[in-house]
């Protein structure tokens, strides 16, 4: 059976969460990153730091690791987190974006706290920019529509700093 968007009742959830996988599963809400150099909201405004440190860090060459959130219901609560390294990244009109590397497609299954991986495999890449979007595409060549994600560009030390228990 062909998975598609006609199989699933959540139609933006499922294209928005189906192609995320090999990141950490620590949510955006507990490993926030201390003083980024820049996080947007779900609106794509600057709420910490500003796109001038971020794009002072790049030119100075300063690795950077990236979070996402994503509000498919628009409650201003994150649904789905992901963390990763910021590996490949260009400045374009005075914006950030980054590349993020390509993963196996997954889909989550609601109500049970599990995701799994696509089968048959199909692989996709996606891009985070500092306007606050995140797009994607599949390796089938199906692109993704745009859209605002809440997201954090960090000094990996901070953002694995903030990652340990609280008891530590």
């Amino acid at each position: 059976m062909k998975f598609g968007i006609k199989h699933f009742t959540g139609k933006t959830i499922f294209l928005f969460s189906v192609f995320f996988a090999s990141f950490p599963g620590f949510s955006a809400e507990t490993q926030r990153c201390s003083n980024p150099y820049l996080a947007t909201d779900f609106n794509g405004a600057i709420i910490e730091g500003s796109k001038a440190e971020l794009l002072e860090a790049v030119q100075r060459g300063q690795k950077i690791r990236v979070g996402w959130d994503i509000d498919f219901n628009k409650d201003g609560i994150s649904d789905l987190s992901h963390w990763s390294d910021a590996d490949f990244l260009s400045v374009w009109e005075g914006e950030v974006f980054t590349q993020i590397k390509a993963i196996h497609r997954q889909i989550p299954v609601r109500g049970t706290a599990n995701i799994k991986l696509s089968n048959p495999f199909t692989e996709w890449r996606g891009m985070l920019g500092s306007n606050g979007k995140l797009s994607g595409v599949f390796s089938s060549g199906e692109r993704l529509p745009d859209m605002i994600a809440r997201i954090f560009w960090c000094s990996p030390q901070k953002a694995y700093k903030n990652m340990q228990p609280e008891n530590e």
